[in-house]
């Protein structure tokens, strides 16, 4: 198996246009799963973790609008580009499915060529999306270190200095002396956590 291999699930409850489309998707080389209805494809999602989804809008189980919302709810579902087949037009239910964070509409009956479109598309953005965040990340990972402040370091620093000569001379250090020390170390230790939990 090709591991660029594209994931896309299919969501539909009448069989004849499921396994159409599942044979067109599969002809343009990519990975299909298929479900026959609102529950079995919130499964499906959950189990293959597609890289996109097309689902229906009128199904038994669960409808398309039930579908996106629980899958939007889902940390490992939320962010997979959502595009609706339907053979209603309508605007408010246009207009309600983008609300709920749909990534577009393909009205029935459509072309491969436009399927095609709207998928590369999304596809593409999601891409994009990945991309930019690593390298927020990558970014972020490289910074951090830099962003430490000094001041830390040199609490941290005056809290080993003091511990390693209470270590070394401990024999023939005063009472009062270690007490002293002692009280230095916990002071630059308070100065640290606090630093710590700001930054």
């Amino acid at each position: 198996m090709n591991m660029n291999m594209k994931k896309i699930l299919v969501i539909e409850d009448e069989e004849s246009v499921r396994e159409n489309l599942m044979e067109l998707l599969e002809a343009e080389e990519f990975e299909v799963f298929g479900a026959a209805d609102g529950l079995a494809g919130i499964n499906a999602a959950q189990q293959h973790q597609p890289d996109l989804i097309l689902c229906d809008v009128m199904m038994p189980k669960a409808d398309g609008f039930e579908v996106l919302d629980i899958l939007r709810q889902e940390s490992i579902t939320a962010m997979i580009p959502f595009i609706f087949l339907t053979a209603r037009a309508d605007k408010a239910d246009l207009r309600r499915g983008m609300e709920m964070g749909a990534d577009d509409y393909i009205t029935k009956p459509f072309t491969l060529t436009e399927l095609l479109k709207a998928i590369s598309i999304r596809l593409q953005k999601n891409a994009s999306l990945e991309q930019y965040s690593q390298e927020k990340i990558a970014h972020l990972r490289s910074d951090i270190p830099l962003s430490i402040p000094e001041v830390m370091r040199s609490s941290l620093d005056g809290i080993l200095s003091l511990s390693q000569l209470i270590i070394n001379q401990s024999d023939s250090l005063e009472r009062d002396e270690i007490r002293e020390i002692s009280e230095c170390i916990y002071e630059s230790a308070q100065s640290l956590s606090r630093l710590i939990d700001n930054f």
